[in-house]
């Protein structure tokens, strides 16, 4: 006998199947989601720490109002007080190569993902904030003010899954690292 066609069965089998198929994946999207934000996100962070390497060493004009080329840069800052967003900062010229909100010019603001957090900062032990600085023309790398043998450890987090994290390392040599 020859089959001309598919039967009835055949054609609910089939589109149960994909009916099957398609709440599975629906099902598992926004876990996946998330865990894309956190990865986004830490590019995003490595990302701006290498733009601001390049701002520094870059011939763009400084918007302070004094200059000192000891230690004029820019940086970036991260707190856990404001665990959702970093700056990038221009170093004015202060007697350190930290940032200071009352001195610094403020250049960019940027906000995580939604769901994503700092969890902790490590700068050779742990710390409520880190200060990257980049003072041309090498440029010099400043973690928290040192320049030889640091290293910063920023570790991103989900907020409703605290152990799915991702881990930005930057050294004094200027090696940005995403784990």
């Amino acid at each position: 006998m020859v089959s001309r066609g598919v039967t009835i069965v055949e054609l609910i089998v089939s589109i149960a199947l994909m009916a099957l198929i398609a709440g599975a994946v629906f099902v598992n999207w926004q876990p996946a989601d998330e865990t894309f934000a956190l990865v986004r996100s830490a590019h995003q962070l490595a990302g701006d720490l290498r733009r601001a390497q390049q701002l520094s060493i870059s011939t763009r004009v400084f918007s302070c109002s004094e200059v000192h080329a000891d230690y004029s840069g820019y940086g970036l800052y991260l707190t856990d007080n404001q665990p959702t967003q970093y700056l990038i900062f221009e170093n004015c010229g202060s007697n350190n190569r930290l940032y200071d909100q009352l001195i610094d010019q403020a250049f960019e603001f940027h906000q995580f993902e939604d769901d994503v957090r700092i969890k902790s900062i490590d700068v050779g032990g742990p710390a409520v904030s880190a200060s990257v600085l980049f003072v041309p023309p090498d440029p010099i790398v400043y973690i928290n003010d040192q320049k030889i043998g640091v290293e910063a450890i920023i570790i991103l987090e989900l907020v409703n899954s605290p152990s799915e994290t991702k881990e930005i390392k930057i050294n004094t040599g200027g090696r940005i690292e995403i784990n």
